[in-house]
């Protein structure tokens, strides 16, 4: 049988090197998930479901999930690469396995839960899997983020916070809300489960070409990378279910009820935090993921989990973390006085178009406390042409671009050229930013050469 075959070959790792180089590199994230906070907190907890004889598990043929005929996906076996990907998961990968196993148990009834809700086939359930071995902390070598692997703009097209303290495409609940957005929008285009797993890795305007070029009841001809993903994720559909394994539901669920959530936190940094509560910063970033700032922001909705021991520290300290903040930066700007008198030369930085002190003191490898008490800042607004004291020097830091808004007039078309995005096109087009493009064309940000795009006009 097929699948019974397939089964073992999803925990491929150098096998899978087109898929590795591009956003939905499997292997980079299985390699990685298990150092997650939640995997290791897991690991640490419930030490003998991971370290027994027991490895590889014994296979269950007879438990293979009956898959209905449109998920037999029209792409070829691969007998080769099956047989290559088999041995490789025998000798080194049932750690990682298990791993994967126990996150399934704990996230597989939520998602399950929002796909009923919206109409969507089940088996979407496999596609975190098969994207971000479900990491909500993994990273792609592309900027794609969480469980889903969204970009930057499908996570601002599907409602989600993204910005310098911020990214819920880390947080799980949020995520998870924002991928049944782009799932649905997808289904309701194709309604084809094949069409709709190879417009998430490659586009709806990749679909469409395919679709054009497809004969009648003949297999799509879809590139190596997508045919080699496909087949990958038919796969995961059917390998956590063939296994003998311990169900770690009830010990995820646990450790999940472990920790406390706060209610828009006191806005303070992870260093007022650790030292306030005594908690390794570490543990408080893996606890919260989502926050990718230097602390927990002064944004209403926010967030923040505990250690459920902590929760009645915090509630009886709360006001001195604010105060703990505002007292280091009294003895930053102190240091940051006497260096300033004791330095016998001063760099001056002007500040150019997109410059904020975070990328400056980035730059100079020095702290935002120390140049604003180099120059008497009392705030972080800085403008174009300032010029700034800099007492020390360091690796130079990237920029930060905008774009605007405005209320939509006329429109106007244009035609894709080679090597063009929807910010550079934007970017032609005053007021237009690339959520505009997409929302008005009903696109992701995947376009083509060629593809005419309608741009709103600002008023």
């Amino acid at each position: 049988m097929r699948f019974a075959f397939l089964i073992i070959l999803f925990l491929l790792t150098a096998t899978f090197a087109a898929i590795a180089q591009r956003d939905f590199s499997f292997a980079q994230a299985l390699d990685i998930s298990s150092s997650q906070w939640i995997s290791a907190e897991l690991e640490k907890s419930y030490h003998s479901y991971f370290h027994s004889e027991d490895c590889p598990p014994h296979f269950q043929p007879s438990v293979m999930p009956q898959i209905p005929d449109r998920w037999n996906f029209s792409i070829p076996s691969d007998d080769k690469s099956e047989k290559e990907w088999i041995d490789r998961m025998l000798k080194e990968d049932c750690m990682r396995f298990l791993h994967l196993k126990a996150l399934s148990d704990y996230y597989f009834p939520k998602i399950a839960a929002a796909l009923q809700e919206a109409d969507l086939p089940e088996q979407y359930i496999y596609l975190p899997v098969a994207l971000s071995a479900l990491n909500r902390e993994y990273i792609s070598q592309h900027g794609r983020a969480g469980m889903w692997q969204l970009s930057y703009l499908e996570a601002r097209r599907f409602g989600l916070v993204v910005d310098n303290t911020t990214d819920q495409r880390h947080h799980p609940e949020s995520e998870l809300r924002a991928a049944i957005r782009k799932l649905s929008f997808l289904h309701k285009q194709y309604d084809n489960p094949e069409l709709v797993i190879a417009a998430w890795i490659k586009g709806v305007p990749y679909c469409n070409q395919i679709l054009a070029r497809a004969e009648k009841n003949s297999a799509y001809p879809w590139d190596k990378e997508t045919s080699e993903f496909l087949r990958f994720y038919s796969v995961c559909v059917s390998a956590l279910n063939a296994f003998l394994l311990p169900d770690f539901s009830d010990a995820l669920t646990d450790i999940m009820a472990r920790q406390e959530k706060i209610h828009d936190p006191v806005p303070a940094s992870f260093k007022a935090y650790a030292a306030v509560l005594t908690i390794d910063q570490k543990e408080l970033f893996g606890r919260n993921p989502w926050l990718t700032g230097a602390g927990v922001p002064n944004i209403s909705g926010t967030d923040l989990y505990l250690p459920s021991d902590l929760s009645e520290k915090y509630y009886a300290l709360r006001d001195s973390l604010g105060k703990w903040d505002a007292l280091q930066d009294s003895i930053e700007r102190e240091k940051a006085r006497l260096l300033a008198e004791q330095a016998n030369n001063a760099i001056t930085h002007k500040v150019r178009q997109g410059d904020v002190l975070g990328n400056i003191a980035r730059k100079y490898n020095v702290g935002v406390s120390e140049i604003k008490g180099w120059n008497n800042l009392k705030r972080d607004l800085i403008y174009v042409g300032q010029e700034l004291l800099i007492y020390t020097s360091g690796n130079k830091a990237p920029s930060e671009s905008s774009s605007l808004s405005g209320e939509p007039g006329e429109t106007t078309k244009y035609t894709v050229r080679s090597g063009d995005n929807l910010w550079s096109i934007a970017r032609k087009f005053p007021g237009v930013s690339p959520e505009d493009i997409m929302d008005i064309n009903e696109i992701d940000e995947n376009i083509i050469p060629g593809q005419v795009l309608l741009i709103p006009q600002r008023k």
